[in-house]
């Protein structure tokens, strides 16, 4: 269960780790080739109104750099925008980059993947953005490699609402073909359905062989990522931000701060190993 006086005070006792899930700080301790899987905003980056203006949190990057420095975890960064747009906000070599909720691959060796829709697909997707264009300003659709998003942030929440109400109803005759219409903090997304996170989740650890994956995230959509470490040995599963219902997560810290918490407590647990 989630340790509410932990989580409205915004800091955790620096004597306790961070979550409190079982075994995991036992299995990590004793794990030989652990992956470690972030989402990025609102996980390692607060939430900004302007998408591009959400950085990480200081302290994150150099604690992630020390996790990477240590040779013994995979780190992989896997979010929904763009491979490029990540690239330019998240820029810290020898770490996995998964962007467009798994379409896109970046590997620490320089190799890249995509993922592409079909051609319907992305027919699909021209059309739902040109709908989107309709009723909302330029500015708040994002057109990706296989998703439209539209992003309500800092508006009125009933404003906010009524939009994503009346783009999602232009879109509903969209979601044949392989689509879906999925609901994401700040707005709706039209993407498809095959790459998802917890796709990415599954890609890697089958390329890596880890003997444990932890995977941590905020969004409705980090519960792809969640779904997929049941079927991996010693998955576990973290929220961020306020606990939903329902949700895969096992234990949740309250947001970018306790996260760099729980990267603190990562380094000093596989420091401890040696």
């Amino acid at each position: 269960m989630m340790r509410e006086n932990a989580l409205r005070s915004g800091r955790h006792d620096p004597s306790r780790p961070p979550v409190d899930i079982p075994d995991l700080w036992l299995s990590l301790r004793h794990a030989r080739r652990p992956l470690l899987g972030l989402d990025y905003d609102g996980t390692l980056a607060p939430l900004r109104i302007e998408r591009m203006e959400a950085v990480p949190l200081p302290g994150i990057i150099p604690t992630l750099e020390a996790i990477r420095d240590r040779g013994a975890t995979d780190v992989a960064i896997i979010s929904g925008r763009d491979l490029t747009e990540l690239e330019g906000l998240f820029g810290v070599s020898g770490v996995i980059l998964v962007g467009a909720h798994g379409r896109e691959f970046a590997w620490p060796a320089g190799a890249r993947e995509r993922l592409q829709p079909t051609a319907r697909q992305r027919s699909c997707l021209d059309e739902a953005a040109a709908q989107a264009g309709e009723l909302a300003e330029p500015g708040r659709i994002e057109r990706k490699i296989a998703s439209v998003a539209l992003h309500v942030r800092g508006l009125p929440a009933d404003e906010g609402l009524a939009l994503c109400a009346a783009v999602a109803k232009r879109w509903a005759h969209l979601t044949c073909g392989g689509l879906e219409c999925r609901d994401f903090d700040g707005g709706i997304e039209l993407r498809t359905l095959a790459g998802d996170k917890g796709f990415a989740i599954g890609r890697l650890a089958k390329r890596l062989q880890p003997d444990m994956t932890v995977y941590v995230g905020d969004d409705e959509t980090d519960e792809d990522a969640f779904r997929a470490l049941r079927a991996l040995t010693r998955g576990y599963a973290i929220g961020v931000g306020d606990a939903r219902e329902p949700s895969l997560a096992q234990d949740w810290l309250a947001g970018p701060e306790q996260v760099l918490e729980f990267l603190e407590w990562w380094c000093h647990v596989r420091r401890s190993k040696s």
